[in-house]
């Protein structure tokens, strides 16, 4: 197709590949948040900072497995406004995750903090 690049089988392959691995990362990241996922920009009543799981070792798991999969989705379809969408909504997330630490802060202070340091943001820290 006209919207499509030319890569290499392995690139293909390689794509396929992150989308599945993404699936059940990113079934166990909701598991892990259970009531406490929202898609809105919010803290529910009782709201608790979720440290387990995948949230042991990232702030951000659900955005780092979102970037996975979409980056296995271009990687899968040579698709050109895929690379487009994928080039602007990048810079989008991290401006949403630094909104959310800030609204995190003002929630759990101290603790969130603590949390942040010995986390990473999208990748785990060494």
């Amino acid at each position: 197709m006209a919207a499509d690049l030319v890569f290499p089988y392995w690139i293909h392959w390689l794509g396929a590949g992150m989308l599945l691995v993404s699936i059940p990362f990113m079934s166990w990241v909701h598991r892990t948040l259970g009531e406490h996922f929202s898609y809105a920009f919010e803290t529910k009543n009782e709201q608790k900072l979720v440290t387990s799981g995948p949230y042991s070792r990232v702030r951000h798991p659900l955005y780092s497995v979102h970037n996975l999969f979409n980056l296995g989705m271009v990687l899968l379809t040579a698709n050109i406004p895929l690379i487009i969408f994928a080039i602007i909504g990048v810079p989008l997330t991290y401006v949403r995750m630094k909104d959310e630490e800030r609204m995190m802060i003002e929630e759990f202070g101290s603790e969130y903090e603590k949390y942040r340091e010995r986390t990473g943001r999208i990748f785990p820290k060494l």
